[in-house]
C-alpha cells in the first residue's frame, strides 16, 4: 500500500519533468517545433535562440510545456522542411533573388535555413545578393522525385534560369551602402552613352580626409560605371575592386585629365560578362567629378 501511495505522488512529477531535445544533423528550428507541436517562435524564446541563426549538431533545446507553448500552425507562412539532401549527393534547388529580398527574408521562406549554409553554397563573401540571381536554398536528395513540388519561385537545376543579362556594359547593379541607404540603380539602354549633364561638387570627395595608405599599391587600367543617386549632394562616391576590403578608400586618377577623387569600396566586382577586363566600377557621380567622357576610361588606382 506504501508503495503504491509513493508511485502515485511520483507521477505527477514525472509528466511535468522538462523535455530535451539534442539537435541531429540537418534539423531546424521548424522540425523540431513541429516534431513537438510548438509554434517555432515560442520554442526560440523559451530557449532564448535567435530564429535567423540555425542549430548546431548535438545542440540540447528544452521543449516547453503545452501549457506555455502555443501550437504549431499548419497555415504559418513558408512552413517547409529544408531539403533533406547534401552538396555532396543531392540536386540544387534555386530560389531566384526578388526585388529588395535579402538573404535573413529568403532564409525564413526556406524553414530558417542557416544563412552560413546559404553563404557556403553559393560562394558568398558577405550578405550582399543582387536582383534575379539564382540562389542555392538546398539540396533534394536522390529520392526527391516522388517529394512535392515547390513554389514557382524555386527553379531546378535541369532547368535553370538564365543569369541576369545586362544590355549594356554599364551594369544594372544594386549595392548597398554602409549606414546610408542602398544605391538606386538605374538601367541603361543599349544603344546610347549619356555623359552626365548633371554638375559635380567641387573637391575630390567626401572620403579623401579617412584615405590612408598603408602599402602604397598602385594599379592601372580600365573601368566603367554604374548609375546610382549618391554623390551628387554629399560627395560621397562609392566603387566596386576586387582586392581592396570593403569599406576602404582608393584614390582614382583619371589618367586622360590628371583629375582625381577618393571613393569607398563597397563590394567586389561582380563575375559577369560585362565586367571582364575591367578593374574597377564607380559611380557616375564619381565619374562626373573626375570628367569621364567615354564609358570604359583609363585609371590609375592608389591604396
Amino acid at each position: 500500500m506504501k508503495n503504491l501511495l509513493f508511485v502515485f505522488l511520483l507521477s505527477p512529477l514525472c509528466v511535468f519533468a522538462q523535455i530535451s531535445h539534442t539537435v541531429a544533423p540537418k534539423e531546424t528550428l521548424y522540425g523540431i517545433s513541429k516534431k513537438y507541436n510548438i509554434a517555432p517562435k515560442d520554442l526560440a524564446e523559451y530557449n532564448h535562440l535567435d530564429p535567423n541563426a540555425g542549430l548546431n549538431v548535438g545542440q540540447v533545446i528544452k521543449i516547453p510545456s503545452a501549457k506555455k507553448a502555443n501550437p504549431v500552425s499548419s497555415t504559418e507562412p513558408h512552413a517547409t522542411e529544408n531539403f533533406p539532401g547534401s552538396p555532396e549527393n543531392g540536386t540544387p534547388v534555386y530560389h531566384k533573388v526578388k526585388k529588395k529580398e535579402t538573404l535573413s527574408v529568403i532564409s525564413k521562406q526556406y524553414a530558417q535555413v542557416p544563412l552560413a549554409d546559404l553563404k557556403r553554397w553559393n560562394h558568398l563573401s558577405n550578405d550582399i545578393i543582387q536582383e534575379g540571381m539564382n540562389l542555392i536554398v538546398g539540396y533534394k536528395s536522390a529520392d526527391a522525385a516522388s517529394a512535392p513540388k515547390e513554389k514557382s519561385t524555386v527553379v531546378s537545376k535541369e532547368i535553370p534560369d538564365e543569369p541576369v543579362k545586362a544590355k549594356t556594359s554599364t551594369a544594372e547593379i544594386k549595392v548597398p551602402v554602409p549606414e546610408e541607404k542602398p544605391l538606386s540603380i538605374e538601367p541603361v539602354k543599349e544603344t546610347t552613352f549619356v555623359v552626365e549633364t548633371r554638375k559635380p561638387l567641387e573637391g575630390e570627395g567626401f572620403f579623401k580626409p579617412e584615405f590612408v595608405v598603408k602599402s602604397s599599391k598602385e594599379e592601372s587600367g580600365k573601368a566603367a560605371i554604374f548609375k546610382s543617386t549618391s554623390g551628387w549632394e554629399d560627395a560621397k562616391y562609392y566603387c566596386l575592386h576586387n582586392s581592396a576590403p570593403a569599406g576602404s578608400i582608393i584614390k582614382i586618377t583619371n589618367i586622360s585629365n590628371g583629375k582625381e577623387v577618393y571613393a569607398k569600396v563597397l563590394d567586389v566586382i561582380p563575375d559577369l560578362k560585362q565586367n571582364v577586363g575591367l578593374i574597377l566600377r564607380i559611380s557616375n557621380a564619381a565619374a562626373a567629378a573626375l570628367g569621364v567622357l567615354t564609358e570604359v576610361f583609363d585609371i590609375k588606382l592608389t591604396y
